[in-house]
């Protein structure tokens, strides 16, 4: 099931992200962050056309990096934000499917 793989990836992707900014150095590196969130994001949005409404509320964030250290963590802030919200919404749609509902 694709879902539960893209779940297991953004699981992954976010514990990188909080590491990351944990470490200081979120401010340095968020691009790569930035580019890998909006491909996972369009990737679920490609395979769950039934989530529309809610995946509208997600949007690709800008991959110009800002070059003040403190924007770049406000930066990291939104994608450890966004996606464990992308995640929640994956655990959701997965566990209507298990039961056998409508995603």
């Amino acid at each position: 099931m694709l879902e539960r793989i893209l779940l297991e990836m953004l699981e992954a992707f976010l514990q990188e992200a909080r590491d990351t900014q944990h470490m200081g150095s979120g401010y340095y590196t968020c691009l790569p962050f930035i580019e890998r969130y909006n491909k996972l994001l369009e990737k679920v949005k490609e395979i769950l056309p039934e989530g529309k409404g809610i995946l509208d509320t997600f949007s690709t964030l800008d991959e110009e990096v800002p070059t003040d250290p403190l924007e770049k963590t406000k930066v990291m802030e939104k994608i450890i934000v966004e996606s464990g919200q992308l995640i929640a919404f994956l655990k959701s749609i997965i566990g209507k499917k298990e039961k056998g509902g409508k995603g």
